[in-house]
């Protein structure tokens, strides 16, 4: 990935982490959580140079990229869509881009920064 395309990334992951903590409901937080799952799956696999998946292969092919990384986001989705805790799911979006910057939101812009 560029620099550039990283910074796109971080972008985009803080504000779907954003509209999920922001969500009124858990209801409306559904209509963010799918969306923001392929999302972190994308950025995952790019960042470690691996081809995308989709759908069940997302959940395959991270269970073989690196186990515990797997375990911790099922345990966070778990948590939402059993008990409707957005806590793990939360923590593990937050610590994703960590390693890349973290995440980026104000002072940017698609296209570059402001």
């Amino acid at each position: 990935l560029t620099e550039a395309e990283l910074e796109q990334y971080r972008y985009f992951i803080t504000d779907a982490l954003d509209d999920l903590i922001g969500a009124k409901s858990h209801e409306e937080a559904l209509f963010v959580a799918g969306p923001m799952l392929t999302l972190l799956c994308d950025f995952i696999f790019d960042t470690r140079q691996q081809w995308r998946c989709v759908s069940k292969r997302n959940f395959r092919q991270l269970e073989k990229l690196d186990a515990p990384l797997h375990s911790e986001l099922l345990r966070g989705l778990e948590s939402f869509y059993k008990r409707e805790t957005r806590d793990g799911l939360v923590k593990f979006t937050k610590k994703l881009p960590e390693p890349f910057g973290g995440g980026l939101f104000a002072g940017y812009k698609v296209g570059g920064k402001r």
